[in-house]
């Protein structure tokens, strides 16, 4: 037969089976389709289909090679994968990891076998990665301008020493584990059960002794994060430094880890790290470490330094506020977090701040607000100007009644599997500060902006490998572009005043400098041009004010521009962003609870700048034509080949499997049965994991197996297949595509796709096609999918939906309201509807609508944590619930709701996952009353 179509719109009903024909009524109109004949499909389709498979198993590699767009050039110790004009780069990446390894190795005492390396560029997003498992580590291109990250000389060094200090660090093991890991796979690294802390720190550590003019050590904020906290007794205990806690926004096991072992370099000598993570890594006790941390480390701690881990914390503690320095008293502001970029106009302060409002179990909304602040005294109150999704990347200006700021979003087009292709630009926005409306000006990977004036803006992007600046004018209602010129610098940041312009700019070894700028000749004059990191915060009249990292520590500075006399406003270790109004000083500086705009009073003093103490760049780029790293390594080219080979040794786990059955009890064996569990992964993320079990029957003679593969190759199809013949033939497969993904407000990401899932030896097949949809909004967020299901063998055509909501309500407390509605008639009842709270029973229905709703408030604010048995404890919140049931046959007894109350604390443990644990209470319909236990993942 051949398949016939014949539709119009409306409703759909099915009437029954004619002769091997779907019959349905639609409005009144016969559609037929006929089914092609299983005969068909066994004698003609399936035969063609195993030819075609076998054919493919054989070519895979060869087309996979040529239809990959990643290459390979690599040393002895390191490979780069990389797209098409990145050569370059990942020649620099190779120079930059082979001068730095026999630092690294020292430090861990261990040199990790050849590392892959991914290139990635995801526009303006700062990052990297190391995954010891998979035998990969991440670098993203982007190297930061502001912020603790951006106190580096070269940015593939200090990401990449991070990273490979993860590798070496974490892939270290000698002893028993050892074999064991040999055997079964990665997954069993001792070091890899270490407190994060730990794992944290010793790279944070690593990074900041490049030179002091790098790392985040030296940075001034994580010292003065780590002052605050001690100077308020707020140190953490060494069971809470493992999580992150709301109480400290600004404090993780980043800040705490690297300082501990700055401790302990300081206090004992770097070369006891090397004795420690040996003895973490030959002792079978290290897997017991997430369970009770002191089982092995305490040990392996007094082999290093004498010590326990709790000896050796307090001694820490005790140092660093027998060392803290006072902090400033006069806030206008009590929210802390994240502040930065304060500026004043028209009497106002501006900032940027970045807050979490902790809402509700494993819950909170965060967001980036531009703040104004008025009337500049204790009873100063903040409004906000602008709120949004994302960060001001390229920050702010204020020019007459207008403000000028700008915001990231996702754009395609770039070379990563990270984000699918996905990568970051900015777009600057312009609003009349008096009438509130805004609207979208330009946009690119623009990384520093200034109004000129007019219709006039003077625009620095980078290049295409982040390299250099190029500067654009855009001018004109119906904005214009125009090069202006390449500069060999980054430009950080863009300042005009009185036709003069001033930037903050940094080339190769060195950090961000200060410079006026000629815009005829493109001619840069340095103005405070040091080894540190000075960064322009704002200019007027003869004053330009900069921000710098001087022996550590983050200061204010005046530059006059007439004479070229720099002073110093001092007071305080932490000082940011200083402004004068009205005769007052007014700052950002660090507390426990993060950044507040302080006025305390504050030393004008003229200041010296510091001399360099090195004696140039330890290695010089290299070029395109670069044929050897360091003049030492040759440098060799591989192909796409060298991702398969990876990805096809299961290195993940290898695990045994044994199971004997004796059915009948009479003791003789009816199974017994062998095997292996096994995963692999890629390098790039075409491929990201496999998993496979085979299993052999030794009594009955019999092989069974299940396959997965989740496959990214054709990006930005998604796809995961999986196959068993474990208890009956099975097959799921799901692909999706993503249609847009968006990081500001609004509709935030749309995906289409299906899955197909054959069950029951394949006799049952179902097609399963959704959209799903999400949306956010200033304190709430939505997520949506519509899913179609159809199985041909049992009449079905059905439908279901879901919608969850979520929005901040006030004094921190959260609603969360569940919509799940379907008409799926011919499913089966048990598989359509979610139990509910308040019935032990399932709701059997296959058509009806589900609603649930929640009130969440935190009541009980613990945010502690105990070392042995480590565990932590952030919120006890307090929910009320009701959920309704209206099921689609209108019948009354069918009807069901609840209501009730619950308790749920969020715990974390093992170092890397968290639960919530809780009970509840509740009262249905019938009036039955039910004490239930929650646990969550």
């Amino acid at each position: 037969m051949v398949k016939h179509y014949f539709a119009r719109k409306g409703r759909c009903k099915t009437v029954g089976l004619v002769d091997g024909a779907l019959l349905f009524v639609l409005d009144s109109n016969m559609v037929a389709f006929s089914i092609v004949k299983n005969q068909i499909f066994r004698r003609i389709i399936r035969p063609m289909m195993k030819q075609t498979l076998a054919l493919l198993m054989v070519m895979a590699p060869l087309l996979l090679s040529a239809w990959a767009n990643y290459t390979t050039l690599s040393t002895p110790d390191f490979e780069v994968y990389f797209r098409k004009g990145w050569e370059t780069e990942a020649k620099n990446i190779l120079q930059a990891l082979e001068f730095s390894r026999p630092y690294v190795e020292s430090l861990t005492g261990h040199r990790p076998a050849r590392v892959p390396v991914v290139l990635s560029d995801m526009g303006i997003m700062v990052n990297g990665y190391a995954n010891p498992v998979g035998a990969k580590m991440g670098l993203f291109a982007y190297p930061p301008s502001s912020g603790e990250l951006a106190l580096g000389e070269d940015w593939w060094q200090f990401v990449g020493v991070h990273e490979y200090i993860h590798m070496a660090q974490m892939t270290r093991t000698s002893g028993e584990p050892a074999l064991l890991r040999a055997l079964f796979g990665n997954i069993l690294y001792p070091n890899l059960y270490q407190p994060m802390w730990m794992t944290e720190g010793i790279t944070v550590y690593g990074e900041s002794q490049l030179s002091e003019y790098t790392g985040r050590l030296n940075s001034g904020t994580y010292p003065a994060i780590i002052n605050a906290l001690a100077r308020e007794g707020r140190l953490p205990s060494p069971g809470k430094a493992c999580y992150y806690s709301h109480s400290d926004p600004l404090g993780n096991y980043y800040v705490y880890g690297s300082s501990f072992h700055q401790y302990l370099s300081d206090t004992y000598g770097e070369d006891k790290f090397a004795v420690l993570y040996g003895e973490t890594s030959a002792s079978l006790t290290s897997y017991l470490n997430p369970l009770s941390s002191s089982l092995s480390l305490d040990r392996s701690y007094k082999t290093a330094f004498g010590k326990s881990v709790s000896e050796l914390w307090s001694d820490w503690q005790a140092q660093t506020i027998d060392r803290s320095t006072p902090l400033p008293k006069q806030k206008l502001t009590e929210d802390g977090w994240t502040k930065k970029g304060l500026t004043h106009h028209n009497g106002a302060l501006y900032y940027i701040q970045r807050k979490t409002a902790k809402t509700g179990p494993s819950s909170g909304f965060s967001s980036y607000r531009l703040m104004r602040l008025n009337g500049l005294s204790a009873k100063a109150s903040a409004e906000v100007v602008i709120e949004q999704g994302s960060d001001f990347t390229a920050g702010y200006q204020i020019s007459g009644n207008k403000l000028y700021y700008s915001r990231s979003e996702f754009k395609p087009g770039y070379a990563n599997n990270d984000f699918d292709g996905l990568g970051i630009i900015t777009e600057v926005w312009v609003q009349d500060l008096s009438r509130g409306n805004r609207k979208k000006l330009f946009a690119g990977p623009i990384r520093a902006f200034c109004h000129l004036g007019g219709n006039r803006f003077l625009v620095a992007e980078d290049d295409e490998t982040h390299q250099n600046t190029k500067l654009y004018e855009i001018s004109g209602s119906a904005p214009r572009k125009t090069l202006r010129g390449t500069l060999d610098h980054l430009v950080g940041t863009i300042h005009a005043s009185q036709g003069r312009i001033f930037v903050t700019a940094r080339r190769f070894w060195q950090n961000n400098s200060i410079y006026e700028l000629n815009l005829n000749t493109l001619a840069l004059t340095p103005l405070v041009n040091t080894a540190s990191l000075e960064t322009v915060s704002w200019v007027g009249g003869n004053d330009l004010a900069f921000n710098a990292v001087y022996d550590g520590k983050n200061g204010a500075y005046i530059y006059k521009l007439d004479s070229g006399e720099i002073q110093r406003l001092a007071g305080f270790s932490e000082i940011k962003d200083a402004v004068e109004v009205r005769g007052k000083t007014y700052f950002l500086s660090i507390n426990a609870q993060g950044y507040d705009v302080y006025q305390d009073p504050l030393k004008l003093q003229s200041f010296s700048l510091p001399q360099a103490k090195t004696a140039g760049p330890s290695y010089t780029r290299l070029s395109a034509s670069s044929s050897r790293v360091l003049n030492k390594y040759p440098i060799q080219a591989g192909s796409y080949a060298k991702n398969i080979g990876h990805m096809l040794w299961p290195r993940l786990y290898r695990f045994p499997y044994i199971d004997a059955t004796d059915k009948n009890g009479d003791g003789e064996l009816d199974e017994l049965i062998v095997g292996v569990q096994m995963a692999g992964t890629d390098v790039v993320g075409d491929f990201p994991m496999w998993y496979a079990t085979v299993l052999y029957d030794v009594k009955n003679e019999d092989w069974g197996f299940n396959l997965g593969l989740e496959n990214n190759f054709f990006s930005p199809v998604k796809h995961t297949l999986e196959y068993s013949d474990l208890d009956g033939k099975s097959l799921k497969s799901v692909q999706y595509v993503p249609l847009l993904r968006r990081q500001n407000y609004g509709l935030t990401e749309a995906r289409a796709g299906f899955g197909f899932t054959a069950s029951e030896n394949m006799a049952r097949q179902v097609w399963d096609p959704f959209v799903g949809l999400n949306f956010a909004a200033r304190g709430a967020r939505l997520q949506t999918k519509n899913s179609l299901l159809i199985e041909t063998d049992k009449d079905r055509l059905g439908w279901q939906g879901l919608a969850n909501l979520r929005w901040k309500a006030p004094l921190s407390t959260e609603f969360r309201h569940s919509v799940f509605a379907a008409h799926d008639p011919k499913a089966d009842p048990d598989e359509v509807f979610a139990p509910m709270r308040g019935y032990e029973s399932d709701w059997n229905q296959t058509r009806g609508v589900q609603l649930s709703n929640s009130w969440y408030a935190p009541i009980l604010k613990i945010r502690d944590g105990i070392w042995n048995p480590n565990i932590y404890i952030e919120d006890v919140n307090l929910g009320l619930f009701y959920d309704h049931a209206f099921p689609g046959d209108k019948v009354d007894s069918n009807v069901r709701y609840s209501y009730g109350a619950e308790l749920i604390a969020e715990f974390s443990l093992l170092y890397n996952f968290s639960l919530n644990l809780g009970v509840r209470y509740s009262q249905n319909k019938e009036g039955e009353e039910l004490v239930a236990l929650i646990l969550g993942l």
